[in-house]
């Protein structure tokens, strides 16, 4: 028999209908090799698909450190989910920042993008700044935060004088 090799790349972001139809095409003398992330976030179908390979001990590799990105960014997230604190190195795009109160969290993160789209523009700061929340609700939640920023990063536009459509 030929050898036949599939490989079904974010396999956590597959929900239980495509990863049903994919395992049905495959053909039976086929080896099937899964690579994704089991922390990353769920697909929004109904679905844990890599977390439930791994549970049933299906044969797996873990990496040990991150070679795809090699950013500073990605060594820190990996430390961060090692349970390491991470050690940013001057010159590097990262600071770490440890803020127990939410309200003052919230603060911090508001301020932070006033001051640096004041000093590098807005156009940078959307490009630069990121922002990632676990929750929808709560003052953390990206909801609030999203309604606090959109006046910083997206301000109203002055609407043009009618004059300025006529040809």
């Amino acid at each position: 028999l030929p050898f036949r090799f599939f490989i079904f790349e974010e396999t956590s972001m597959a929900d239980v209908l495509i990863m049903a139809a994919f395992l049905e095409a495959v053909p039976d003398d086929a080896y099937i090799l899964f690579v994704g992330d089991p922390y990353q976030l769920q697909s929004v179908g109904a679905a844990h698909d890599l977390r439930d390979f791994l549970a049933a001990k299906v044969p797996s590799v873990v990496l040990d450190r991150p070679r795809r990105n090699s950013g500073a960014i990605a060594h820190f997230c990996f430390d961060v989910h090692c349970g390491r604190v991470p050690r940013p190195a001057p010159g590097t795009n990262w600071t770490h920042r440890e803020i127990k109160d939410d309200k003052r969290t919230f603060d911090f993160i508001i301020d932070l993008h006033i001051n640096y789209s004041k000093t590098y523009g807005i156009a940078r700061a959307n490009e630069d700044l990121q922002v990632i929340s676990p929750t929808r609700k709560n003052l953390l939640g990206c909801n609030s935060i999203n309604a606090a920023l959109a006046p910083i990063l997206n301000p109203p536009r002055e609407a043009p004088e009618a004059d300025e459509f006529r040809l």
